[in-house]
């Protein structure tokens, strides 16, 4: 599962970005969404399809707030699974998608016929993990916000691996067996 982090500075027109000149794989659809402007928004995020093949579009820089900054914008491609779902990412993080937090981040049909995803979650001793998911499309929502509590590990110093799982429009987080 590849992910791709856009960080633009003094663009002067909006640019479109093809998929394929970002060494991303073909087939896969992904949501651009800016992790920054929902931090700044104190809410969801919002997100743009770029679909199997398209290209991302990156908008104008924002004009510098004083004479010793640049203006600049930070966006983010996360692939749509098989079955729909996308993980976006951790909320409110820089990097929402390292390979050190999620593992195993897999998506396909479930029984029922809808789509579904799992993957492993790797937090820190009492951390509280908050993950931005979008189910496929139709939903009730764009985005769902899931809390992810890894209580205990036994010692401060040590990983607790939790679950994952979406399906139906909604989402889990429990500890992995």
């Amino acid at each position: 599962m590849l992910y791709a982090y856009l960080l633009s500075l003094m663009l002067q027109a909006p640019l479109s970005v093809p998929l394929t000149s970002l060494g991303l794989p073909p087939g896969v659809e992904y949501r651009l969404w800016a992790p920054l402007d929902a931090a700044d928004a104190g809410g969801l995020p919002a997100f743009d399809v770029v679909p199997s093949g398209g290209a991302a579009t990156v908008p104008l820089s924002p004009p510098p707030p004083d004479a010793f900054s640049v203006g600049g914008t930070y966006q983010v491609l996360s692939p749509v699974l098989p079955g729909g779902w996308c993980l976006l990412g951790e909320a409110l993080k820089l990097v929402p998608a390292s390979a050190r937090r999620f593992a195993n981040v897999t998506g396909g049909s479930g029984s029922g016929g809808g789509g579904r995803l799992s993957a492993t979650v790797r937090a820190a001793h009492g951390e509280v993990v908050v993950l931005w998911v979008a189910p496929p499309a139709p939903a009730a929502s764009p985005v769902l916000e899931v809390r992810c509590p890894a209580g205990s590990c036994g010692s401060v110093d040590c990983d607790v691996l939790l679950a994952l799982a979406c399906g139906d429009g909604v989402c889990s987080c429990t500890l992995a067996h």
